[in-house]
């Protein structure tokens, strides 16, 4: 089985590589070359051509194996892949602009991990949000998967660390409620990686997860969530809107066990006296994390459910 992918986000491609690759055997291949974004086949229309090649320039961000717009299209390599995988709207609609112009009949998936409307024309859905799918749409419900080897639970308490991994945090904290616990518990560390974060980008995600106690995550609605579901796997706790993502693909793992919701709390006071006293009871805490992670996420089951899936989405 070979794949089209879009690549717009690191850890969704990796995800659907553990999927495609190690789990049915197949092989995931990107778009690669800049000729795929001058032909408007590559579409997110609010990056710039510079930016544009940090994906698709061979000497871009990404190292992944890839195939040009001119061995796909013009040499009518797309005989030889079973399926086309896009990741966004903007993206749906050019490449079905792209298969109507050059004949293209391999089925085209829509992967849902954004909290978007299901494309109009989309047949096949593989999701791992809560947004509904359409009345015509063929779709399979997942969770998208990351080395577990990475993310397990802690042996050992972890030190009084709160790290942030939320791109852009301080757009959605509650005004600056982050920098504002730091002054209320001077004996902790508090890390803000990400972009925008103060910290930069983690150099390692995982690491940086199975190192804090607690992970802060403000976001005011999740999609499908990988630092809440990364954070479960870990053990580790969360202070997070949790009242806010209750019916997102997030919520099976909130309850007052699990995490500390920010929006009942007045102030970062309030919040404060909070963690410390949640945190006088952290191992029955993040053992309960961990569990419900384990309840509500099974990466080898749902493999199995989605190879039954595409049995009926690919038409040899």
């Amino acid at each position: 089985m070979r794949v089209l992918a879009d690549l717009h986000h690191g850890a969704l491609y990796e995800s659907l590589r553990l999927l495609f690759e190690k789990r049915l055997g197949g092989t995931v291949l990107r778009p690669l070359g800049m000729e795929w974004f001058d032909r408007g086949h590559w579409a997110y229309p609010h990056y710039a051509r510079e930016t544009a090649a940090q994906f698709l320039d061979p000497a871009g961000s990404y190292k992944h194996p890839g195939i040009s717009a001119v061995d796909f299209l013009d040499c009518n390599i797309w005989r030889d892949f079973d399926l086309m995988l896009s990741s966004t709207p903007d993206q749906f609609y050019a490449w079905e602009r792209m298969r109507a112009e050059h004949g293209i009949t391999i089925p085209h998936l829509f992967q849902m991990g954004n909290r978007w409307p299901v494309p109009h024309g989309c047949r096949f859905l593989l999701n791992s949000t809560t947004v509904p799918a359409t009345a015509d749409c063929h779709a399979v419900y997942y969770h998208q998967e990351f080395p577990l080897a990475d993310f397990e639970p802690p042996h050992d308490k972890p030190g009084k660390v709160i790290a942030s991994l939320m791109h852009y945090m301080a757009e959605q904290d509650k005004r600056g409620w982050f920098d504002s616990l730091r002054a209320e518990m001077p004996d902790w560390t508090f890390l803000e990686h990400g972009a925008g974060g103060r910290d930069g980008a983690a150099p390692d995600v995982a690491a940086v997860t199975r190192a804090a106690r607690y992970i802060y995550h403000p976001k005011k609605v999740e999609a499908y969530g990988y630092v809440v579901h990364q954070a479960a796997a870990c053990g580790v706790p969360l202070i997070m809107r949790a009242a806010a993502n209750t019916h997102e693909a997030i919520g099976a793992l909130l309850n007052p066990a699990t995490c500390l919701d920010l929006d009942e709390y007045a102030s970062p006071g309030h919040l404060a006296d909070a963690i410390r006293r949640f945190d006088k009871e952290w191992w029955t805490h993040s053992l309960a994390i961990a569990r419900a992670f384990r309840e509500h996420v099974d990466f080898d089951a749902e493999a199995a459910r989605i190879a039954a899936w595409l049995q009926t989405v690919i038409v040899r």
